[in-house]
């Protein structure tokens, strides 16, 4: 379990977990599903233009040396292998309404941000995605997400 938990404890700041365990009605075969965070306009890489901590995401599995699949853009699905009792799938396609509530639970013994999510919310409706401010002339996240 120390390898599980170090690796949630790894990915925490980058992603709100949702689906059963942002419910808490996960059961014991439930895959713990994580929203991947966008990042704050300033923490964008003008050269890269990469709006999401998915190449944190990549480096920290790499790091464990974990296996790992992708079959869509923005999806990565860590498999359950030695030491990883859980599939845990990260992505940017989850929807978190920006009237949901954020709550933080500890799961496997780390904290985290925790949300229900909507597969049927629009953009418009979503936290935590960058939309362009034509006022400001720039990227701009109209309903952040509380810090982790």
């Amino acid at each position: 379990m120390e390898l599980f938990e170090s690796f949630l404890n790894a990915i925490a700041p980058y992603v709100i977990v949702v689906g059963s365990f942002g419910r808490n009605e996960e059961t014991e075969d439930s895959d713990i599903d994580c929203f991947l965070r966008s990042k704050p306009p300033k923490e964008i890489d003008p050269e890269t233009g990469d709006d999401t901590y998915m190449p944190e995401i990549f480096a920290i599995v790499d790091s464990f040396g974990l296996a790992w699949s992708s079959v869509i853009v923005g999806h990565i699905a860590v498999e359950r292998q030695p030491g990883i009792p859980r599939m845990v799938e990260i992505s940017y396609h989850y929807c978190i309404p920006y009237t949901e509530p954020v709550f933080k639970r500890v799961i496997y013994g780390v904290r985290f941000l925790c949300a229900k999510d909507d597969k049927n919310c629009s953009l418009d409706e979503r936290s935590d995605f960058l939309d362009w401010d034509d006022t400001v002339g720039d990227n701009v996240i109209r309903h952040p997400l509380p810090p982790y």
